[in-house]
Formats: structure tokens, sequence, C-alpha cells
């Protein structure tokens, strides 16, 4: 790949071009715009080696919009032929700077066969209105696509930087992405089309001033941007205008295209010798309005005769309001219930706050007007409705989408319907709102956002998702609809909220937080209100909604809180509301309300927060001020920096750092002047951060700094900046007296091996002193896990180099990725020791199934396999590899018995039964050995096949405790409390010698356990849990009925079988409780005893008691 980096553009040549086109000339890029893109688009395949890149990559832009797929449906339904004049014209020759040449014959070879040729189009639509960071967006995919090394390079390092700070990419990164292409290709084409459908009269957007910002800062490129007169484009650079005037022969071609569509028309035409009359007579009725001649042919196909088709002419209007009224009379002269089809369909569309695939559409029209509930033998036929529209919609197959047949006609038909729909949102909330009760969308309990994903593919749910308070927000105070929403949020006890940073992939939230995220504060005030009545009257009065339970401070899964939203989206009407709560906490979580106010640049609500009694300016993993200085905003820096008591370095990422990593250089400068700033504090440290992001003016300036340390944090600065390649940066580090090339544990040269910067290991190998067994893991084990063979040669060749160093060891780490070549390799290396570090090469292999891998080491003489912990058999019994498991069992001198966590005990845990089975038929196999045995594992896991399997071996001990590191010294019996395993509590409480009253680390018996998972599941949202909790706190109080404490004498009525217990009994369980607290004793003789008493806890949590007894210890319950 060629780079050019030099200016290619003359100062006095335009480099955009302006399409306006006449109110209403074109429809859905139908003709001119279309024809454009289609000659700039090349269809040469990109080399798919970084495939599994681009597609994280896609995942991480998370663009609305798949712009190819939209250009393939204006391909299709472009008229061949037309805008050719507009291809030959000087202004695009010009502007092209390739005279002579055209685009349909010129451009489309050059891109597919000149890689300095790159060409990126978008599309608008009113129907999805993209934000100009989502265009932006749009236009790196389609580079990113186009899988360029340097540019890959640019957009992982942006990506990178992204997810370590948690913050989505900005406007400013893509145009800096571009701006990267652009020296990267000697030409980069951008066409934008449909710009004007950016600018709504109902919708409050600048995303068209935005993208003409945008457009202008791209300097290395030509621009066609398409739209209809607007004042607004006045503020592009470096532009020529043209005006995009209907010529008569695409008009023509049009006109004939349709007519030939219709048999009735065309014949009637044909027969009377009036075809080309007519034509004409279309053409110069139109006024240069495609989508007008388009109209015109539909109204003319129902004519029997050419004085019929004459007078049809003459009455159809030539101003665009009147012609759509006069199409919807149309409509309403049909049968009654295609009426009601075609005007439930334009309803739809008219108001719709996002595209409608055609599945949405025909489900959103299969309602029951009882129960708004989608039934399917009320959904209609595509073609039915598309026929009882009279030509007012059209369906684009790419892509699936169903839209009016131009924008215009929202605003025409939007009065016209109102005659029948005086409320549309309210009708479509309904609809909406039940779409996602029926789909069980306010308890979602799915696995992960993937699985969500693929839930909400089913038919108008996924817009329900999307858009339901938009609509809701459209009804404003209309009261059956708050009642309908206050119904559904009450509904909501784990409503997914997309969360990209969180373990599942999206959120779960409550009432309170959907009230606080979309902005509903007459929700919240309502919830206040009645939360206030119930406690001057002791009572929960009556209304439509249950508010019930509904806490102010209750966290969503990822710690969220409903103030914490208010303070993200910057509604402060629900942030003073929610203030209103006595019980509000504002200091709570990761981060905090005023962090993430700060963060979003919500000056007022930062404001409001800093004057609630108690508020911890310095609360949270990242504080206030380290938000606002990361994000940029200077003022709320400068406000926070007054709070008496601000520290200036606290959170593990300070506000020096966040700054100095998002580049925001007066920022730095502004803290460097507060009093006791520390420059090396956070990990990673400001000078790192600066250093990982390219920011060199912000670099030389903390070098400045007295006291700087460059070798602090893990990874240093210089590690950092060799991960991502900053090549100058690393020379500049290099050059600081002082700098430590060996410090971290992961060490510059290990970064450098990791991404295969075989540059940048050949210039540290030259740093005095390098140390190239450094860090854990070393160099050679990243190298040799990252698969980079040619610098895993070049280490291989520095004097001093450890083979066997770090663990994983570089053998164990080519193994991991199955790199056969690599593993041959490094057995060939003197010293090698195939045995060597915890997880050994063999047990890599045995774990991700490389049997061909495991066969070579086996053949290593001196191979231990019973070497590591976990062993090479426990690793493939773990992820059930039976032939794995079957290959090593018939190894000489294996030990099935090795190991803190053996091999029965992974396979008990991971519930590969046939594994078990296998393992018990052992000689020699014990069930009792290991830190944690087989039947606790399998009773922590839940599976109720394996424990009954194990409690058959002679000799099983159904009590023996958990000892590992996060076992807690539980037997299995507690384990399966802690977990809601009720048949295996069941099960195990009939084993003759079972321990009901031990208790584990923490002072807890099996019964303390169970209350706590039976309060939990109480204050919980899922029903279901509750009622597993309170059925295993039942079986262990009828369990021990004989030796309870006498807290608990008069709960122990029993339940049969599995009936739930009621309320009642859950609250006298909750009553408070005696705990036993512990005393020592120290006697004359020197040695210690306890004794214990009991008191009442006065708080509804648990705040567990660590009684100094060992494991396995009778509990004071039962003395």
């Amino acid at each position: 790949m060629t780079v050019a980096s030099t200016s290619r553009i003359p100062a006095d040549v335009a480099t955009k071009i302006v399409l306006q086109a006449g109110s209403q000339v074109t429809s859905g890029a139908t003709v001119t715009t279309g024809n454009v893109i289609q000659h700039f688009h090349a269809n040469a395949p990109p080399d798919n080696s970084n495939g599994k890149l681009v597609e994280e990559i896609a995942d991480w832009l998370k663009t609305k919009v798949n712009f190819r797929a939209i250009h393939n449906d204006v391909t299709k339904k472009r008229a061949e032929d037309t805008g050719d004049w507009f291809i030959d014209s000087p202004a695009y020759k010009e502007w092209k700077q390739n005279k002579g040449s055209r685009v349909i014959d010129d451009l489309l070879h050059e891109e597919s066969n000149d890689p300095k040729i790159c060409v990126l189009f978008t599309y608008n639509r009113y129907d999805d209105l993209l934000s100009t960071a989502e265009i932006l967006k749009g236009l790196v995919l389609q580079a990113t696509q186009k899988q360029i090394p340097q540019f890959l390079d640019a957009v992982k390092s942006t990506q990178s930087r992204c997810k370590q700070q948690r913050v989505e990419p900005t406007e400013d990164d893509m145009i800096s992405l571009l701006l990267k292409l652009e020296d990267i290709f000697d030409r980069v084409y951008y066409i934008f089309d449909g710009a004007d459908e950016l600018v709504q009269p109902h919708v409050k957007t600048k995303t068209l001033e935005g993208l003409i910002k945008a457009i202008n800062g791209l300097k290395g490129g030509n621009a066609i941007i398409a739209s209809r007169p607007l004042q607004v484009l006045k503020k592009f650079e470096r532009v020529t205008e043209v005006e995009l005037n209907a010529q008569s022969d695409d008009m023509r071609i049009l006109i004939n295209g349709k007519i030939d569509w219709s048999p009735n028309l065309r014949e009637v035409l044909e027969e009377s010798g009036k075809r080309e009359e007519i034509v004409d007579d279309i053409i110069d009725r139109a006024g240069g309005m495609f989508l007008h001649a388009a109209l015109q042919v539909e109204t003319l196909d129902g004519c029997p005769t050419i004085a019929d088709v004459r007078e049809e002419l003459r009455n159809f209007p030539k101003d665009i309001t009147a012609m759509y009224k006069k199409t919807f009379d149309r409509i309403e002269g049909q049968h009654p219930r295609f009426v009601t089809l075609a005007k439930m369909t334009l309803l739809w569309l008219v108001h719709a706050k996002g595209s409608l695939r055609v599945e949405d559409l025909r489900a959103a029209l299969g309602v029951s007007p009882e129960t708004f509930s989608v039934e399917e033998d009320r959904i209609p036929k595509l073609d039915a409705i598309i026929s009882a529209c009279s030509g007012l919609i059209e369906h684009h197959q790419e892509t699936g989408v169903a839209r009016l047949v131009h924008f215009t006609a929202r605003d025409a038909l939007e009065p016209l319907l109102a005659r029948d729909f005086p409320q549309p949102h309210k009708l479509i909330t309904k609809i909406l709102l039940q779409r996602m009760i029926d789909n069980n969308i306010p308890n979602c309990t799915v696995e992960g956002w993937s699985e969500l994903r693929e839930l909400l593919r089913k038919p108008l749910l996924d817009y329900a998702y999307k858009h339901w308070a938009e609509h809701v927000r459209e009804c404003g105070e209309e009261d059956d609809t708050r009642r309908d929403v206050a119904n559904f949020l009450c509904k909501c006890t784990s409503f997914p909220q997309r969360d990209q940073y969180s373990f599942m992939g999206y959120d779960s939230f409550q009432p309170l937080h959907l009230a606080a995220a979309y902005n509903f504060p007459w929700f919240i005030e309502e919830v206040l209100a009645r939360h206030n009545l119930s406690l001057v009257h002791n009572q929960q009065p009556c209304g439509h909604s249950n508010f019930e339970g509904l806490d102010v401070n209750a966290q969503s899964r990822e710690g969220v809180t409903a103030l914490r939203l208010a303070a993200l989206h910057g509604h402060g009407s629900c942030i003073q509301l929610l203030l209103g709560f006595p019980a509000i906490d504002v200091n709570t979580g990761y981060t905090t309300p005023l962090a993430q106010a700060a963060w979003n640049g919500h000056a007022d609500i930062v404001e409001r927060l800093l004057k609630v009694p108690g508020i911890d300016v310095n609360a949270g993993f990242a504080t206030a001020l380290a938000q606002a200085a990361g994000s940029g905003h200077a003022d709320i820096v400068e406000r926070l920096l007054k709070v008496p008591g601000i520290d200036v370095n606290a959170g593990f990422e300070n506000a020096l750092a966040q700054a100095a990593g998002s580049g925001h250089a007066d920022i730095v400068e502004r803290l460097l002047k507060v009093p006791g700033i520390d420059v090396n504090a956070g990990v990673p440290t400001a000078l790192a951060q600066a250093a990982e992001s390219g920011h060199t003016d912000i670099v030389e300036r903390l070098l400045k700094v007295p006291g700087i340390d460059v070798n602090a944090g893990d990874p240093t600065a210089l590690a950092r900046a060799v991960g991502v390649g900053h090549t100058d940066m690393v020379e500049r580090l290099l050059k600081v007296p002082c700098i430590d090339v060996n410090a971290g544990d992961t060490t510059a040269l290990a970064w450098a091996a990791l991404s295969g910067r075989q540059d940048i290991v050949e210039r540290l190998l030259k740093v005095p002193g390098i140390d190239v067994n450094a860090g854990v893991p070393t160099a050679l084990a990243r190298a040799a896990g990252s698969s980079h063979t040619d610098i895993v040669e070049r280490l291989l060749k520095v004097p001093g180099i450890d083979v066997n160093a770090g663990d994983p060891t570089a053998l164990a780490r080519a193994v991991g990725v199955g790199h056969t070549d690599m593993v041959e390799r490094l057995l060939k290396v003197p010293g090698i020791d195939v045995n060597a570090g915890d997880t050994t090469a063999l047990a890599q292999a045995a774990e991700s199934g490389h049997t061909d891998i495991v066969e070579r080491l086996l053949k290593v003489p001196g191979i231990d396999v019973n070497a590591g912990d976990p062993t090479a058999l426990a690793r493939a019994v773990g992820v059930g590899h039976t032939d794995m498991v079957e290959r090593l069992l018939k190894v000489p001198g294996i030990d099935v018995n090795a190991g803190d966590t053996t091999a029965l005990a992974w396979a008990a845990l991971s519930g590969h039964t046939d594994i078990v089975e296998r393992l018990l038929k052992v000689p020699g196999i014990d069930v009792n050995t290991g830190r944690a045995t087989a039947l606790a594992r399998a009773a922590e896991s839940g599976h109720t096949d394996i424990v009954e399997r194990l409690l058959k071996v002679p000799g099983i001990d159904v009590n023996a405790p958990d000892t590992d590191v996060f076992g807690l010294g539980r037997t299995a019996l507690m384990k399966a409390v802690a977990n809601g395993h009720k048949d295996i509590v069941a099960r195990l409480l009939k084993v003759p010698g079972i321990a009901v009253s031990v208790i584990d680390d923490h002072g807890r018996t099996a019964l303390d356990l169970a209350r706590e998972v039976a309060a939990s599941a109480h204050r919980g949202i899922d029903d279901d849990d509750e009622n597993v909790a309170q059925v295993i706190l039942q079986m262990l109080m009828d369990a021990q009925t004989d030796e309870s404490t006498p807290a608990f004498v008069d709960a122990t009525s029993a339940v049969d079988g599995c009936q739930i217990m009621n309320e009642s009994l859950i609250n006298s369980c909750w009553a408070p409780p005696l705990y036993p607290s512990w005393e020592r004793e120290n006697p004359d003789d020197g040695s210690t005893s306890y004794w214990m008493s009991y008191s009442v806890e006065s708080s509804n949590d648990l705040q567990p008691i660590d009684p100094p007894v060992s494991r396995g210890a009778t509990s004071p319950t039962s003395l």
C-alpha cells in the first residue's frame, strides 16, 4: 500500500458539489443521486484475513444503518440511463479532476482495481434519522471493511482507548480516522445522499449543521451532497452548486417504465396510439417532480378508455399537498376493510419514530382491537397493504423496510389521518407496551445481549423496545396513557438496557430506573407522593399502580441508581424529585450521580447535587473531578476545584490522568497548578495515559514537572506507548534519564512482542540493560502466544534468553493457541522444560483440545503427565474433552487424584455425567480427596444426577468442607442451600449422618444461609427465586426442629412438599433473630477459650459474625 501524505488538491479547485433539487424532485433517490452513487460503488471483494477484527469493530461502532443494503435497494429501483446528464457535466468533471472520463466506466473500474482510490457513501432517510456521529461511524465502518492494514491499526488504537476509558467514540474520533484514511489513499470520494431529510420540522436536531462542519473538516477528499435547497448549505467551504432539475429524458424513462408495469394502461395507450401524447402530458403536469409523475401513472391504472385517461389527468392536481389529498381520496373510495388497512398503515408510517421493517408493519396491523396483542390470523399480506395504499408506500427489498413514498407525504397525510386518529400516539403506545409485555421484556431473563438481540428479532418487538418512550412523550399529559405507562413500569423488574461494558451485555432496570432514564418525572412524582403519604398514614394508598417496594436507592444489576441515570441524561426535573426522597443516597455507586453529571457536562445538575447535604465530592472509582477532566468540561473542573475538601488525586483514575489521556491540555495545565497535585498518582499515571493516547504536547509538559517518575505505573508509560505502536513516543521516552525499560509486570519489550511490532522489538533490544526475561509473561511467551514467529526467532538469538521463564511459559502459550510449528520450534531449544509452570504445556494442550500437540508432548522424554494444578487430565475433564480424557487415562503413571481440585471434582462441577462415570471406574479413585470434593462441586452447580451418583459411592464423606480459597469451608449441603438447589438440599437431608448444624468460615450454618437467601430473594426481582428459597428454608427448619435457637421455635410449621410458605412465615423468620457473639476468655494457664451470648440485630441486613472456631465446629445453636 502506497501512503500519500501530501496535499493533492489545488486551493482553487472546488472539492464539494451540492446537488440542489427543487422540492420533491426525486423520490427516495430513484433517479439522479442513486445513479451517482451507483457509479461510485465498487464491488471488488476485500481481503478477508482481518474479517474477525472487522466484525469486532462493527460491534464496537454499533452503526444503526447498513448503507450498502440501502444502496442495493436504490440500485434495483433506479431507472436505467437516468442521470447521465450530470455525469457528463463540466462541474462534475472538474470536481473529479479527471476530464474526459465517465464515472460509470471509470471510477467503478478504478476503485475495484486501484488501491489508491476509496469511495464512501451514506443515505439519509427521514424515517431513521441519524446523528452526525452515526453518519461518520457509517463511513468509518465502510472504510474498515476494505481491510487496509494502516487504517485498521488506527481504528484499533481508537477502539482500545475508548474501551479503556469506557466511553463511546466521538465525532472528533471519527473525523480523525477519516483524515488518516485520506493520508493513506490518493483520493477519497464521499457521497451524502438525502442531506435534506436530516431536517424535519417536528424534530429538533442539528445533525445537518454538524455534518457540514465534519465535511468541511475532511481536507483531502471530494464530496457530493444531494439535497433540496437549504440556507444552511451555504456553510459549505470550497463548493460548487449544481441545480438538479428533472430532465425530460429522465422523466420519460421513468414514466414509460411504470406504464410497462401496468398491463391495462399500456393496452389502452397503445391501442389508441396516444402513448407519447399522454407521456408528454404527464411530464408537463409533473413540473419536474418525479414523484408527481409516478402518482399520475398510479391514478391512471384503472382507466378503461383513453377519454378516461385524459379526464383523470385534467383533474389531477399540480400542487403537492393536493396531490396527496387526491390519492387519499382514492384510498377512501375502496372497500371499508381496505380503507381501514390503508389508514392504519399510513398512521404507523407517518408517526413512526424509526424505520419499520415489513414484518414490523404487518404485525402492527395484525393487532386485536380488544387486547392490543398481535394475533397471527389478523396479520395482512404485504401485497394487500401496498395495494390498499395506492402508491403512497414503498417496500425496500434489500433492507426489508417499508416507508412512505417520499418524506413530504408525512406532512401532507398527518392532518388527513387526524380526522380518524386524533391521538395517534396513544394507540401506538398501547400496542408497543403490550408487545413488550407479551414477550416478557419487563422481566427479561435472557442470558446475554446476543440472546436478547435474537429475541428482539420478533416482528415489532425491536421497534417497541427502542421507541416506546418516544411515543409516550408524544402523548403529553394524557391520563389514560400515563396509567398504562405506570402499570407497565411497575411490571418492570428486570427491563433490559444495552450496556456493552457489562458482562451480560445489558443491564436490568426497575421502575424508577426507567422513569429517570426516559424522563418521566410525573411517575417519580407520583411514587414520591404515595411514599410520603404512606409515611404519614402508615399505609399504602390505593391507586392504579402498585408502587409498594419501590426503592429510590435500588441498584440495577450493574450497580446503577435512578439518580445516576437522571444525571447521565441531564433530566433535571427527575433529579429534583428523586432528591425529595428522604432516604436518597447521593454518593452510592462505582460512578456517583455527581461524577456522571460531571462527565456528561451537565453543569446545572452538578450545581444542584453539590447543594445536597452529605455530598461526597471525592466518592467513586473515578471522582466527579476526574470525570469532568476526562470529558473536557473545564467549567465544571473549575467549579469542583472550589469545593472544600476536594482531593485532586482521588480515585483509581484520577483527574490529571483522565485529562492527559483525553488530550485536554488546558485542563492538564490547570490541574498542575493545584497545590498537592501528585503527577505520579493513579493507575495508569497521567504520563502513561498521555503516552498511550499519543498526546505528545502533554507528555512534554508532564516530563517538565519536578518529581515525575517516568517508570511509575504498570504498564509504564513506555510500555503503553509500545503497545499501541507510537514509535515517536517510544523514542522520546527512551531519551528520558532513568528510564527503566524493564519496569512493570508486562515490560515494554513484552508489549512489543505481543503487538507484533518487530521494529520496536529491535529498537528495545539495543537499549543497554534490557532484560529479555523480565516480566510475567515474558516477551518470548507473549510472542509465542501471539504467533509472531519472526519475533520469537529474534528473541531466541538474544544471549541469556530463558525459554522456561514465566508462567505460563512460551511453550505453554504456543500450545494454547494451537501453533504447532511454534511448539515444534520451541521443543528444539536446548534446555526446554516441558513441565515448567503451574499451567504446563500438556495441560494447555489438553484443555484446548489440540490432540496432535498432546501426542507430540507425550513423546518428549521426561514429560510429567501429573504436573501442574489443575493437571492436564483435570483441564480436559473441565471442558468435556472425552477423547482427550480417555487418551490421558492410558498414560502410564497417570494420577487421577492429583491436584487441589481433582479431575473428578472438575467433572462434577461442569456437569459431565459421562466423565464422572468413567473416572469412578478408575482403580484408586478417591471420591473425597481435594480441597473441594466432587460432591461439594456437584451440589454447588446443581447437578442433581451427579450428586445422586456420588452418594452411591462407598465411603463418600457428605460433610467434607470445601477448603479452597473461595470455598468458605462450606459442605455440600451449604453449597446447595446458598445456590438455591432445593432438590439437592432435599436429597442431602435424607443422607444418614448429614451434619446440618456445622458452620462455615463466617460462622453460618446451612439454616443461616437459607434465611439470607430467602430474605434476599424476597427483596429481589424473581418470584421463582423467592419460592425456591422459601421451600429450602422450610426444609431446613423442619430438619432442625429439635435443635433450633429460641428465635425460630415459633416458625417451624411445616409446609406440604413444595408448597410455598406464606408472607407471614417469611416475615416471622425475619423477625430480629438472635445471633451468637463470641467472647474470649484467657484462663490462668494461658490458653484461650470462648463463650457465647446472644444479641438481637436491629438491622434487616445480615452482618455476618466471624466466630474464631475451626471448620466443621458445632454451631452455637446446637450447643
